[in-house]
């Protein structure tokens, strides 16, 4: 029965071992990308998922924006990766990888679950996400090079989100008929970036949402009441990264204000390691379908997407310890398609993709301090050893007294 023992002594070793590996061994960074780089075995996963194993369907069933979620994101890390490679192969691939996904969202499959008589049609959460993901298309080729129908749907689109802002007095649109979630809007306000109105629409935009954010963070909230033109829920970790990362285009001097209450609120170490809460600071909660698993009171979607968001506010080395440390405890495995927690959740790969991809606005760099780095998580596994093996324990604890009686 030794053997049995030896077993379980080694299946519970391996994965601190792993952990400790992960942690130490840096990832790749993410400014030049090639076709081997693990930002694309990511890709290689997710695409297979979706064209092979009907991931969108499978996420419909899982998430109630499932199928436009993960097609948006997959969608976006490809137009984030497009201006980081010169490979003329990858990136003819990204963008017909982006357009695969942009056609996916527009199909009579990606508008079914949305309600086309709200204001703009199908919803601020579809018109935001289509309309992100085509501008971004756009900006791979720029308006000169990119076709007349893609250019002219985008005008389109952005024609009929600016009119729907204009005969609002909230800031914020239905998502759902009756449901709002600020972060949708600010999807559909980053995908006017590149409209001649933008400026104009942000002027009168952003003063509205500073009147409406959360009174105990001061902070966007996560859910709103169109019609009552009041707060339903406040900020939560998921909402507040994803709405950072996309403010940080839209308004930098906003987005600044708003990382300061978004690191005092939410960034914090659990047990030594950097991560993001999904309830502020002295409020507790559980996960549910928009923040995903919260652990410990880590948020899962927040933390992940809080990676990119933290790397385009410029803090690149803790957006570097967060990636690392998502990586390591997520058991990222796979050479050609890599994955995480075994590919079972892609959603979340494809976030962490997405927020990888990211590239700094500002240059806030400054030293993150854990007070848990890889060499306390080495001791750390030496006490499990020590916990684990008597004959390794035994000899340890002897060596005081050796050492005391040694004549």
């Amino acid at each position: 029965m030794k053997w049995i023992s030896g077993v379980l002594k080694a299946l519970f070793i391996i994965p601190f071992v792993w952990i400790a590996i992960q942690l130490i061994v840096p990832s790749e960074q993410a400014d030049t990308i090639s076709k081997d780089h693990e930002l694309v075995s990511r890709l290689n996963f997710i695409e297979n998922e979706l064209k092979k194993n009907h991931l969108g369907k499978g996420m419909q069933v899982l998430f109630p924006e499932g199928y436009v979620f993960i097609h948006a994101i997959y969608g976006l890390s490809w137009c984030e990766l497009y201006p980081k490679t010169n490979d003329k192969s990858l990136k003819k691939r990204a963008y017909s990888e982006a357009i695969y996904a942009f056609k996916s969202i527009d199909s009579k499959e990606g508008k079914r679950f949305f309600q086309k008589h709200l204001t703009p049609e199908y919803g601020i959460y579809h018109k935001g996400w289509s309309n992100y993901l085509l501008s971004k298309i756009i900006a791979c080729k720029g308006r000169l090079e990119s076709s007349q129908e893609l250019i002219q749907l985008y005008d389109k689109n952005c024609s009929e989100i600016i009119q729907a802002l204009k005969n609002s007095e909230t800031p914020y649109l239905e998502s759902y008929a009756f449901d709002c979630w600020p972060a949708d809007n600010f999807v559909a306000i980053g995908s006017l970036k590149h409209h001649n109105e933008f400026k104009k629409i942000i002027s009168d935009w952003i003063p509205k949402v500073k009147e409406r954010l959360d009174p105990y963070t001061g902070i966007i909230p996560h859910k709103f009441d169109a019609l009552s033109d009041s707060i339903l829920e406040g900020s939560r970790g998921c909402s507040s990264s994803l709405s950072l990362l996309l403010l940080s285009d839209i308004d930098s001097s906003f987005a600044s204000n708003q990382a300061k209450k978004y690191h005092e609120h939410f960034l914090f170490n659990r047990f030594g390691f950097p991560a993001i809460r999904e309830y502020p600071k002295g409020i507790k909660g559980s996960g549910d379908v928009d923040s995903g698993p919260v652990i410990f009171d880590v948020g899962f979607a927040g933390t992940i997407v809080g990676i990119g968001a933290i790397k385009k506010l410029g803090y690149s080395n803790l957006s570097d310890k967060l990636y690392n440390t998502v990586c390591a405890f997520g058991f990222e495995t796979g050479l050609h398609k890599k994955k995480v927690l075994g590919g079972i959740i892609p959603i979340g790969d494809a976030f962490l993709t997405w927020s990888r991809l990211q590239s700094p606005k500002f240059n806030c760099e400054v030293e993150y301090q854990s007070s848990f780095t890889a060499v306390w998580f080495y001791i750390f596994l030496a006490i499990i050893l020590l916990l684990i093996y008597p004959s390794i324990r035994q000899k340890v604890l002897a060596l005081p007294t050796n050492f005391l009686t040694k004549k």
